[in-house]
């Protein structure tokens, strides 16, 4: 399933930036939204919180098609691994990864009978 949004884990080191001075929040996130804005298009929001997640940076493009090639770098040509597959958002996920050009997608659930049936519709992705 394409998204509009991503989230990158730890992408930046607080601690480290807080050195840079008082503005450091507000200059990390115009850098990203304007490298975002180069590589994948136009960025409706890019946002941090130091506090409840320091580290991750949320990003919302202004349509889906940016947002998918948000993730092509990282998964086009790889190979992933899905855990939780069977139901929700794992299975989401690795609908999403199979749209945006991952080579394979290994998917593991403990629910094995309701992750055959799933298995069959990725393939038709």
């Amino acid at each position: 399933m394409a998204s509009q949004c991503l989230v990158i884990k730890e992408m930046y080191n607080q601690t480290e930036l807080e050195k840079e001075g008082p503005n450091w929040k507000r200059e990390l996130i115009d850098e990203i939204g304007e490298e975002c804005r180069e590589m994948y298009g136009d960025v409706a929001h890019v946002g941090v919180d130091p506090v409840s997640s320091p580290g991750d940076v949320y990003i919302k493009f202004i349509d889906t098609a940016a947002g998918t090639r948000g993730f092509d770098p990282h998964l086009v040509d790889k190979i992933v691994v899905v855990t939780g597959e069977a139901r929700g958002l794992g299975f989401n996920m690795a609908q999403a990864m199979a749209e945006v050009g991952a080579k394979g997608i290994a998917v593991i659930d403990q629910k094995r009978a309701i992750g055959v049936p799933r298995k069959a519709r990725l393939e038709h992705v």
